[in-house]
């Protein structure tokens, strides 16, 4: 079973990275806002029924600092089994 997520309108200033992130199948998007003097996403919601999906979030996070000073794309899908 292979799960994923997709980042999309990824945008950079010098203290945020900002993206809509769809987790699996869902349609709603999740605004997630990282921080990089806070190394974290500030708080956000899970979409209903998407509560559970912590890991989802985690390899977003990964990603986001792995950019480092680098420019993002405007989408990424994140996949992993």
């Amino acid at each position: 079973m292979n799960t994923m997520i997709k980042l999309k309108n990824i945008k950079k200033s010098d203290s945020f990275i900002s993206c809509d992130a769809f987790i699996e199948s869902c349609q709603e998007p999740v605004f997630l806002r990282y921080s990089f003097a806070n190394r974290d996403f500030l708080p956000f919601q899970y979409p209903k029924g998407f509560e559970y999906c912590k890991s989802h979030i985690g390899f977003a996070r990964r990603y986001l600092q792995s950019l480092g000073n680098e420019e993002p794309p405007k989408e990424m899908t994140i996949m992993w089994y």
